[in-house]
C-alpha cells in the first residue's frame, strides 16, 4: 500500500485555513438553521415518548415543595422580562 506523505499535510493545512473563528461560527449557524426542523421533531418525539415520566416528576416536585409553583412563576416572569428587553435592544440597535 502506497503512503501519501505529502498529501496529508497539504489537506490539513487547507482545513486549518478554513477553521477560523468566523468560519466556525458561520458553519455552526448554518448547521443549526438547516437542521432546525429535525431538532424540533426530535424534541417533540422525545417529550411524547417520556411524557408520563415528565408529568409524574413535575407532580412529585409540586407535592414535595408547596412553593414550587410560585417559584416557577417568578422564574418564568423574570426570564421573559429579560428576553423581552434583550429583543427590544436588538431591534433598536441592528448591527
Amino acid at each position: 500500500m502506497k503512503k501519501f506523505d505529502g498529501f496529508r499535510p497539504l489537506v490539513y493545512a487547507r482545513l486549518m485555513d478554513k477553521k477560523t473563528p468566523k468560519n466556525v461560527l458561520e458553519r455552526k449557524r448554518k448547521y443549526y438553521k438547516n437542521n432546525k426542523q429535525r431538532r424540533l421533531r426530535y424534541q417533540k418525539d422525545r417529550y411524547w415518548k417520556n411524557r408520563e415520566e415528565i408529568l409524574a416528576a413535575r407532580k412529585q416536585r409540586k407535592l414535595d415543595d408547596p412553593e414550587f409553583a410560585a417559584k416557577e412563576r417568578a422564574y418564568h416572569k423574570e426570564y421573559y422580562a429579560k428576553r423581552k428587553a434583550s429583543l427590544k435592544n436588538a431591534q433598536a440597535d441592528p448591527r
